[in-house]
């Protein structure tokens, strides 16, 4: 195993997906993150060091599968692991259980950066350097380098990072030895206050179900997209349920999943349609009314999800099934998928914002 932090969930068919920022998520990573307009935003954002030096230059080239794993630095892997995290759930909101803001947003207030360290072995949080609060990460060899390339790699960055600096919240509940672990356990699974292992199991759950969607079935081939499922399922099945001790999620099958990674954005022509549902006013006031049409059809059921995945309202037409309006009264603010039914038992899911 690449790292004892890696983690992989799941979660049940209900879950929506919330469409992100990364419609590609393969050939956003054969792109340099050198090459990116946003790096500059955060590299002013996120320190990189190596062994407390400040790493200034990322030596890139394109198709960055094709680069030596030699010239595919470990700093450059986190800059483009930052990259990801920067656009993969931009201008999203209370879709994350332990913060209101993006992840990114919320690593950016709870560290100034990362220290690569020689002869550490994983990860740990956190280092201080001139006043500054740093993330730790060990300098991988080769073999991790080269799986990095990979969207695998990235993600079990993304979830190593998120794991370290929820230590850094004032209601992180900490870890205990319960499970037979010294300090490698969550006493608890409990979304209503996460502790550092279910932050690393409700990220990749987000990504298996494609609540999150990063566009991994838009470029990656069938065997790739197995691979990445089975690489999530297995390690949940048989690693990561065992860092907790009460409440453990339950065994994750693929039967469970509609939309394991997510539905295709490119590549899976039943999801385009000439159809469009209307949402308006999209966002809408808490307290407003919501008006659903589609256009040359009837609906018949609307159903609306919280994050979630909680159903919290629901609708049937009978005077105008062509037309629903909907009392957003009580709703609170946040992200919401809205799933419309019309009278061809065709279903459409979108997403709904209330301020």
């Amino acid at each position: 195993m690449k790292r004892f932090f890696f983690s992989l969930l799941l979660v049940l068919s209900i879950y929506p997906v919330l469409d992100a920022q990364i419609h590609d998520i393969k050939s956003f990573l054969d792109q340099c993150p050198t090459s990116d307009p946003a790096i500059e935003t955060i590299l002013n954002d996120f320190e990189i060091r190596m062994n407390g030096i400040l790493v200034t230059e990322f030596p890139c080239s394109e198709p960055v599968s094709a680069m030596d794993t030699v010239a595919y630095s470990n700093p450059l892997i986190y800059l483009q692991t930052l990259r990801v995290i920067y656009y993969m759930d931009r201008d999203m909101e209370n879709h994350l259980p332990w913060t209101h803001k993006t992840l990114y947003e919320w690593l950016k207030d709870g560290v100034d950066g990362i220290n690569i360290v020689d002869g550490v072995s994983g990860g740990y949080c956190c280092s201080d350097i001139d006043g500054k609060i740093f993330f730790v990460t060990a300098n991988f060899d080769g073999y991790n380098r080269e799986f990095d390339k990979t969207w695998k790699g990235i993600s079990g960055n993304i979830d190593f990072f998120a794991h370290e600096v929820r230590h850094t919240d004032p209601d992180d509940p900490g870890h205990t030895s319960c499970c037979g672990i010294t300090n490698g356990c969550d006493q608890q699974y409990n979304e209503s206050n996460l502790g550092a292992y279910g932050v690393q199991y409700w990220l990749v759950k987000s990504w298996l179900t494609g609540f999150i969607n990063v566009g991994a079935r838009t470029s990656h081939s069938e065997e790739e997209i197995d691979e990445i499922i089975n690489w999530h399922l297995e390690s949940l099945n048989t690693q990561f349920r065992e860092r907790f001790c009460e409440s453990k999620p339950p065994t994750v099958y693929i039967g469970d999943i509609e939309y394991p990674l997510g539905p295709g954005y490119v590549s899976a022509p039943e999801l385009i349609r000439d159809d469009k549902v209307n949402l308006f006013p999209n966002p809408v006031k808490s307290g407003d009314e919501l008006t659903i049409s589609i256009p040359g059809t009837d609906i018949t059921i609307v159903e609306i999800y919280d994050v979630n995945g909680r159903l919290v309202e629901t609708a049937a037409s009978y005077s105008d099934p062509g037309k629903f309006t909907i009392s957003m009264a009580g709703m609170n603010p946040g992200y919401y998928i809205v799933k419309i039914r019309d009278s061809h038992n065709k279903e459409f899911n979108e997403k709904l914002i209330i301020r």
